[in-house]
């Protein structure tokens, strides 16, 4: 066993060697990655530079050759006339010494676009070549033309000058062009670098690609046509190995094809892109070499700590071996099966040992709270009801901390005065912060409050030499406080007492909402009234009751007259308002044991318990004289109204929710009938 930790100990330096030294390697690699790809791109842009100006040079030698053609003013005549005879004899010896210089093209274009003549070729495409959009921009602008484009027999360089007559009219075009392949072999490149280029597969360039008369020898790539190369061999085993994607991207980057290592990067010049590949033979066998080299260290680093692990500190890791031997047996037994430790070991060794029995402890008593704290979680999480909690809060502090007299506020809706909701003993505040409630510390600072025995003083409400007050925080803001007398008798962690009251907020929280969605399902939202869905229950309640007892049971159901109008004139706002401020009166003169429901619309019922015929009667007819008297708002001056009303009785009118529902809509339908604004009570 010793011998397998001081061996997984040599494992672990070995690896720690290993990372370091391949951390190294790696830095080393990626540092001489970055300045090789420098140094690539810098040759790159300057050879590519050679391109351009090879380019420029060509135009000038195109445009030379144009300049010359001009001064044989009889050809340039002939092409004025239109006399082909003239014209081929005149320049045909000055076109065989342009080509005898690689300026194998010569045309005259007339503006239509259609080819007077052609000295290297008789038929391209038929006579009209403005399929070429150098040929359609020199013929628009008029203006001299230089570019790379793609011909019948490939791609060629083109320049084109414009022809003027005497009297300044536009005559056409004269172009002279050489092929590419011509180009590539005056730039001299050499092999230590590769060049590819490329033209973009426009739809020009694809009619000519895919026109049957076509007979280049290129082919396309991608969404590129690919026109040559210094290295036609390594260029094609790049094109059959790269994809088009990867091969023409213009930022310079490191690629491995195949085995091979390349540095890739792309110029774009218009409508020509050029691509300069070198293979970085050098800097494979550089990393190959810092491999080994690593290596090397690796081997030599970890034969010489082995035998420091082994001969120098083996007798000084002996403890620490037991005390990791101690630490996995505390695995196996788990929280609840600790003991405390106990190792013979040096001096250097026992404060991690009483560090470790420390730790175990208080890893004891933390998992025996935090169990405790759980249970009383999930038992505050079952409650439905916001009383409950608070019953559940009081025996907790009984029963565990010791705490009897406990004091339990609640802000009221409007926020302006607490409520005392639970009070158990004589640790309560001052009437004043009851009715100001800023007066409150906790209150406004929503931090728990704390005064041990003979401490300093902080709030001057509280009647208790030692207490605390902790703050509700529900929804964000502070919702009650609990106070509570500390003990006389006993020391209580007032911090442990927190953790069990901070489960209570969210809870309360949660209460409150499941309340308000209750309540929310049973009540209609305009009037404050209950709903239809609420009245049927609760008449069925009623009714079991009535029945057991023999008590009488009425409804009253009535409506306005004429409430329609109310919201063609005005508007259903103020139809609104109205339903509103008939709500309050009618809640402001019934009983707190009625219930007044929303029937529909501007329809409403009261449910009016152990009350007989009369009176109901009496109260309808308080309520009509009270409608038909009151000015409800809405128009300037106010709006005048009236009710009619119909009531039934249990058991007279019916047994039934139903029965009763439809006896007491007929007498309503007859106050109706008999000209509104009027009480019915029977038939």
């Amino acid at each position: 066993m010793h011998w397998s930790f001081k061996f997984r100990l040599f494992v672990a330096v070995c690896v720690v060697l290993m990372l370091g030294l391949g951390a190294q390697g790696l830095i080393k690699y990626f540092e001489d990655r970055q300045e090789l790809s420098n140094a690539h791109v810098s040759e790159s842009y300057n050879r590519y530079l050679v391109v351009e100006e090879t380019l420029k040079n060509e135009e000038k030698r195109l445009a030379l050759a144009t300049d010359l053609l001009l001064l044989n003013t009889q050809g340039i005549n002939a092409f004025a006339t239109e006399n082909r005879l003239v014209l081929f004899r005149e320049l045909l010896p000055f076109y065989l010494k342009l080509k005898q210089q690689g300026i194998t093209n010569l045309a005259f274009i007339k503006p239509d676009g259609t080819v007077f003549y052609r000295f290297h070729k008789k038929e391209m495409f038929g006579d009209n070549i403005l399929i070429r959009p150098l040929i359609r921009k020199a013929l628009a602008e008029k203006k001299e033309t230089y570019g790379l484009e793609l011909g019948k027999t490939g791609p060629y360089l083109y320049f084109l000058k414009p022809l003027f007559g005497q009297k300044g009219e536009f005559l056409g075009l004269i172009q002279v062009g050489e092929t590419f392949a011509n180009f590539l072999q005056k730039i001299n490149l050499d092999q230590e670098y590769i060049y590819l280029f490329f033209l973009p597969l426009t739809q020009d360039n694809y009619l000519i690609y895919q026109n049957k008369q076509y007979s280049g020898p290129l082919s396309a790539y991608g969404n590129w046509i690919y026109i040559g190369s210094n290295n036609q061999n390594f260029a094609q085993y790049l094109l059959k190995n790269v994809s088009p994607g990867e091969l023409i991207d213009s930022k310079p980057k490191f690629s491995k094809i195949k085995g091979r290592l390349f540095h890739l990067i792309s110029f774009n010049r218009n409508n020509l892109t050029v691509v300069i590949v070198h293979e970085e033979v050098e800097f494979l066998n550089l990393s190959r070499k810092i491999i080994i080299e690593g290596l090397t260290q690796f081997m030599l680093l970890a034969l010489i700590t082995g035998v420091l692990i082994f001969f120098t500190v083996s007798k000084s890791l002996q403890p620490v071996e037991e005390i990791f031997l101690a630490l996995r047996d505390i695995s196996i037994k788990g929280v609840l099966g600790i003991k405390p430790v106990k190792i013979k070991a040096p001096f250097e060794f026992k404060g991690i040992i009483e560090g470790l029995n420390q730790l175990i402890t208080f890893v004891q008593e933390e998992y025996a709270e935090l169990s405790e704290i759980n249970h009383f979680q999930t038992i505050l999480q079952q409650e439905t009801r916001e009383e409950n909690v608070y019953n559940l809060i009081i025996n907790l502090l009984k029963q565990k901390f010791g705490i009897n007299e406990v004091s339990i506020l609640r802000l009221n809706e409007s926020d302006d005065r607490f409520e005392e909701i639970l009070t158990t003993g004589m640790c309560q505040c001052d009437k004043k912060v009851l009715y100001r409630p800023e007066l409150c510390k906790v209150k406004r600072t929503a931090k728990p409050l704390v005064k041990e025995r003979n401490g300093v003083e902080f709030c001057h409400y509280i009647n208790c030499n030692s207490y605390f007050c902790y703050p509700l925080i529900i929804g964000g803001k502070v919702r009650g406080v609990i106070q509570a007398r500390l003990p006389e008798d006993k020391e209580v962690n007032s911090e442990k007492v927190f953790r069990y009251l901070a489960l209570a907020s969210p809870v309360i929280y949660n209460t409150r909402l499941l309340a308000q969605a209750q309540k929310r399902a049973i009540e209609d939202q305009l009037t404050g009234f209950y709903n239809r869905r609420f009245m049927y229950g609760f008449l069925e309640k009623q009714l079991a009751v009535a029945e057991r007892s023999g008590e009488k049971l009425a409804i009253i159901m009535f409506d306005l007259d004429h409430f329609k109008e109310i919201n063609d004139n005005y508007g259903h706002k103020v139809g609104d308002e109205v339903l509103k401020a008939l709500a309050t009166l009618v809640q402001e003169n019934i009983r707190r044991q009625d219930v007044p429901v929303r029937y529909g619309g501007d329809e409403f019922t009261i449910i009016l318990p152990d009350t007989d015929r009369d009176g109901a009667g009496e109260l309808a007819e308080k309520l009509r004289k009270l409608i038909m008297e009151k000015t409800f708002p809405g128009a300037i001056g106010g709006i005048k109204l009236t009710a009619s009303f119909g009531i039934a009785v249990y058991p007279d009118d019916g047994k039934s929710i139903e029965e009763l529902i439809v006896a007491a809509d007929d007498y309503l339908y007859r106050a109706k009938k008999k000209g509104r604004n009027r009480v019915i009570t029977s038939p």
